[in-house]
Order: structure tokens, then C-alpha cells, then sequence
């Protein structure tokens, strides 16, 4: 027959446990020791070892005696179905509730809603804030996938190596006095370690992000990354257009792409649908001067986009962390040379393994059916 630990036992474990040179011969000895002052058979090494390691003794074992609870596995995994499909539906156009959902999976009746309620929140649902993503339309989407399922086939090879450049504009705010670096500062938390009663208390709350920006200077910047680095970056200007796009074609990228890959009868590029500047006329026709072949990304796909999904924020957290300290402010020639010098000096295996994430992105829209992936 296997000896059992009593409770006093356990108990003497624990104390040991806790102890600064506890061991589990330690623990064996005292509880053999008890065990022979009364006369009871000794213990072995294996039933004190795993009561230490919490391997068995558990003292949290589900209750097994009463009635068997109406929620089960089965019926929580119905509700959760039920869930998908009424959020789905709703498309965020309405709120769903715990009484919709116990009347969609059928249960209207069976449970009270709070015995419902508490199920779902065990198995992790609580009311969250939704993440917010573009817009996207059927259309959207059914045009993602279509591109999708073409781009898919290509290897990680095309995207890092026959792709010579992905090509974006970015608007960076200007923050060049300590009121401006703190609102921008603001802006940029994603929350707080608060009790639901401190929300709207000072030190709790953050400005709007609609309105934040009025009287902080910007700037547009073009930027190229190829290989493992960024290979351009040029400071368009105020203005963006035709003419100003084709400049910058004829102008920095062309010097960028022939400084990286040397001089070749064609460079392929990955860039947006921009009309007003990219797909423009002038732009077209500068394109097809340098010889530069571009690939157009589908309507709304940031994702597809390794300055979009990966660089700017690196860049911008460089910037944050080197802005200056106190009352002092910051010329826009500093501002400027700081962004360029962040851009310029990101770890190279940060901006390749970016690259690389492009097939993996890829599939991911193709598994949300055109929608938003879960690795976006």
C-alpha cells in the first residue's frame, strides 16, 4: 500500500520549501523523522519530491459533487460561434450583447444570461475596445485577394532581391518646442495602469488625436528601402504632385537605385496607388524614363508595405528617445537632421528580417479572405 502525505506533512514541506536552503532531501528527512517518533512507515523520495514541484496534491481540483453545471464545454463552444457570426454580421455598425448571443446559439431559456455571462468571461471574453484598422470595403477586399492569390506564388527572393526598392510618403509632425515634444508625447501612449475609477483624473487621460496636431509644423518625406537598409530619404517639400513626384523619380531614387544595385535596364519597385503623385501622368512618364517598373499595391494595404507595417515607427521611436530634454527647443534644420540620421542608421537586420515579412503578409490577407490578417 503507498504511503500518503498527511496535511501536517505537507505543511512541514512547505515550510521547508520556503526556507533559504530547502531540498527536497531536506523535506524527506523531516517527514521520516516524524514518521519514526510514531511508529508509521517511512516515506520515499517520490511523493514529497512532486508535492514540492506541484506535480500532484493539488489542493484547486475542480468540485465534482452537486449538480453538473448547465454551461458546458460543448454549449460554451456554441455560444462562442454564435458570437463570431452576430459580430460578424454587426460589422461594428452595433453593439452585441450577452442576451443576442445566448439567442442566436439557442439558449434563450436553458440559463439565466448571467450564468452565460460568467461562462464566456472564464473562457477570456470581456467587453474590449476594438483596434483600429483602414477601412475596408467588400470591394477592398475582394480585390486584396485577388492580388493576393497572384503575389503568393512569387518566392521571398523576388521580394528581397528582384524588388529593388518599396517606396512611400510620410507627413511627420514637427514637435520643436517642450509644449509641443509633450503633446506629441501624449499622443503616443497606448494606456495606463489604472483602477476603472481614475479615467478622466490628470496624469490618466491623453489629447485627442483629431485636433492635437493644429499649430505643430510638418513635414513629407519620400523614403526607398532595399536589401537591409533605407536607401533613400529626400525632403519633398510643401507641395506634392505630378512634377514634384517625377523629381524625385529622375532625382534620388534613380541615384538611390543605381548607388544600390548598380546600373541595370530595369528596376522593379513596390509603391502605393498614389493618383495625385505616383500613377500621375508625369509620374508615369518619369517612371518610364529611368526605366523603373512599378508594382502597384491594392487599395488600402499598409500591410503590403514594409515602411508602412515596420520603418516609420522604428524611426519615429529613435526620434522620440533623442528628443532634447527641459525648456529647450529645437530648430527644424536639428529636427530634420535628427529624422534623416534615425532613418538612416536602423539596424540593418531590422530592416531586412521587415522585408522578408512580406510573403508571410501576404498569405495572412489571403487567410482573412482580403480582410485585415492577424499578423497585421
Amino acid at each position: 500500500m503507498v504511503a500518503h502525505l498527511t496535511d501536517p506533512e505537507k505543511e512541514l514541506i512547505d515550510k521547508i520549501a520556503r526556507s533559504k536552503n530547502g531540498t527536497v532531501g531536506h523535506a524527506l528527512a523531516a517527514v521520516n523523522a516524524g514518521r519514526a517518533r510514531k511508529g508509521k512507515e517511512e516515506m520515499t523520495r517520490s511523493p514529497v519530491y512532486r508535492y514540492m514541484k506541484g506535480l500532484t496534491y493539488k489542493r484547486a481540483a475542480p468540485e465534482k459533487r452537486g449538480r453538473k453545471p448547465l454551461v458546458t464545454k460543448g454549449v460554451v463552444r456554441d455560444l462562442q460561434q454564435a458570437r463570431r457570426r452576430l459580430l460578424k454580421k454587426a460589422d461594428s455598425e452595433e453593439r452585441v450583447t450577452y442576451a443576442d448571443i445566448q439567442e442566436e446559439a439557442g439558449y434563450k431559456g436553458t440559463f439565466c444570461e448571467k450564468t452565460m455571462a460568467d461562462a464566456l468571461r472564464n473562457a477570456g471574453v470581456s467587453f474590449k475596445k476594438p483596434r483600429r484598422k483602414i477601412g475596408l470595403t467588400k470591394e477592398d477586399a475582394k480585390e486584396r485577394k485577388l492580388v493576393g492569390k497572384v503575389w503568393v506564388k512569387r518566392p521571398t527572393s523576388y521580394w528581397t532581391k528582384r524588388v529593388k526598392c518599396y517606396y512611400d510618403n510620410k507627413t511627420f509632425p514637427l514637435p520643436l518646442t517642450a509644449k509641443q515634444r509633450k503633446k506629441f508625447k501624449q499622443t503616443r501612449i497606448t494606456g495606463h495602469l489604472r483602477l476603472p475609477g481614475e479615467g478622466v483624473e490628470q496624469g490618466f487621460t491623453k489629447p485627442r488625436t483629431d485636433h492635437c496636431w493644429i499649430g505643430i509644423p510638418s513635414v513629407t518625406i519620400a523614403a526607398a528601402v532595399a536589401k537591409d537598409r533605407v536607401i533613400m530619404w529626400h525632403n519633398v517639400g510643401k507641395k506634392w504632385n505630378g512634377a514634384v513626384a517625377a523629381g524625385v523619380y529622375k532625382g534620388p531614387m534613380l541615384k538611390a537605385l543605381r548607388r544600390t544595385w548598380g546600373h541595370l535596364g530595369k528596376y522593379t519597385i513596390v509603391e502605393d496607388g498614389d493618383r495625385k503623385g505616383n500613377q500621375s501622368g508625369k509620374g508615369k512618364t518619369a517612371k518610364k524614363e529611368c526605366h523603373i517598373h512599378s508594382v502597384t499595391l491594392p487599395p488600402r494595404t499598409p500591410c503590403w508595405m514594409p515602411l508602412d507595417y515596420a520603418i516609420w515607427k522604428k524611426v519615429m521611436d529613435k526620434v522620440v528617445s533623442g528628443m532634447p530634454k527641459g525648456e529647450a527647443a529645437e530648430s527644424k534644420e536639428e529636427y530634420l537632421k535628427r529624422l534623416k540620421k534615425a532613418a538612416m542608421s536602423l539596424p540593418r537586420g531590422f530592416v531586412a528580417n521587415s522585408i522578408k515579412r512580406m510573403k508571410k503578409n501576404i498569405q495572412g490577407v489571403l487567410d482573412a479572405k482580403g480582410y485585415h490578417p492577424k499578423c497585421d
